[in-house]
């Protein structure tokens, strides 16, 4: 159950996480950021480790399903 808190209160996912939730490849989301800066017009937060995070809200208004 502290798994799901957990997740409620976050404000970002990984990529892998996009990935899952949008059933699509990683590779496919890290191929549209390096073509256009975003993935439909979600733009990432990139780490200083190179990694990107992506919004929740933004995702949620894609998806049209919050979290």
């Amino acid at each position: 159950m502290e798994l799901q808190t957990e997740r409620s209160t976050r404000l970002f996912l990984t990529t892998d996480e996009l990935a899952e939730r949008l059933n699509v490849r990683a590779r496919s989301i890290h191929k549209r950021y390096s073509q256009t800066g975003a993935y439909f017009n979600v733009r990432p937060v990139k780490l200083p480790n190179r990694r990107l995070c992506w919004p929740m809200d933004s995702v949620e208004q894609l998806t049209g399903v919050a979290a």
